[in-house]
């Protein structure tokens, strides 16, 4: 593959998570540890992304750093950036689900852990406009006093008192639920991805400090809550 060729496919890096600028073929090259790169992404000062001209591997050289493996080939990282393009769209369209089906799953987490959304007549989650991870939705319900009810008024002991802090007690398990299913949800996002991703090419995520391991954990963190 020329690098005319190599560039096509790269595609200016198809949505993936890099900060660097991609560069036009045909490339630069850089030798490290005697083995010659072509620098197909720069972010100056920090490093660059560079294909190994020996055996077409994309790897992260960091300036004054250890190369390490980004994708066993361009067409891997292709694959890889599709994916991750897609799941970010995902991400960016989410809309957490209404009320009444955040309760209803709230009811039973080992349901909506595993069986997380009600899916609509596409066969798609109701609140998810594409196909993929399955989201569990954060429990939005409050707990506390009827409308237009007095506050208790006592202050001691008594029966106002323990009112006061069953109240605080279910809103701060009501807060923690929603804590908890977020992080399910991060989780599950970050998985699927990871999953997608060993499919094409194990070698990218065998490292969790991996540039497509490091991917897909910060876009599960960017899902809304």
């Amino acid at each position: 593959m020329n690098d005319v060729e190599l560039a096509a496919l790269l595609a200016g890096g198809a949505g993936a998570p890099y900060p660097g600028t991609w560069q036009r073929a045909p490339f630069a090259e850089r030798a490290v540890d005697g083995v010659r790169y072509a620098l197909v992404a720069l972010d100056p000062g920090l490093g660059a992304l560079g294909l190994r001209r020996d055996d077409g591997a994309l790897w992260s050289l960091p300036e004054n750093g250890i190369p390490a493996l980004v994708n066993s080939s361009a067409e891997a990282f292709a694959a890889c950036a599709r994916h991750y393009r897609e799941a970010a769209v995902r991400v960016d369209a989410y809309e957490p689900p209404a009320d009444d089906q955040a309760e209803d799953q709230a009811d039973d987490p080992a349901e909506a852990q595993n069986g997380a959304l009600t899916k609509g007549p596409t066969g798609r989650p109701n609140n998810f406009p594409d196909s993929g991870p399955a989201i569990l939705p954060v429990n939005h319900s409050a707990f506390g006093p009827a409308s237009g009810a007095s506050p208790p008024t006592d202050t001691g002991t008594g029966h106002g008192a323990e009112h006061k802090r069953d109240h605080t007690t279910e809103q701060e398990a009501d807060d923690d639920d929603a804590d908890e299913a977020g992080e399910l949800a991060a989780d599950a996002l970050t998985d699927e991805l990871l999953a997608r991703f060993e499919e094409i090419d194990p070698a990218a995520v065998a490292d969790e400090n991996s540039f497509w391991s490091i991917a897909a954990e910060e876009l599960g963190y960017a899902l809304p809550a």
